[in-house]
């Protein structure tokens, strides 16, 4: 829950505010996203859809999209 509430986040900064309650998503975990190192977030809006996915010590662990209405 803590990754979801993460990217809903940078969504939502990325898309100034357009995009902030999400009616429903997916997201998949190929690694455990831990404390350490510093996770990013990176995201990306197109237009209802948002597309997210987390690095961490240069690996991608976790990525989904959201659906907004």
């Amino acid at each position: 829950m803590a990754l979801l509430e993460a990217a809903r986040q940078a969504v939502a900064l990325r898309s100034a505010g357009r995009l902030v309650r999400p009616l429903g998503g997916r997201m998949t975990a190929s690694h455990f996203t831990e404390h350490a190192p510093p996770a990013v977030v990176e995201s990306a809006a197109y237009g209802r859809t948002a597309v997210f996915r987390f690095r961490q010590g240069g690996v991608v662990t976790a990525g989904g999209v959201l659906r907004y209405q």
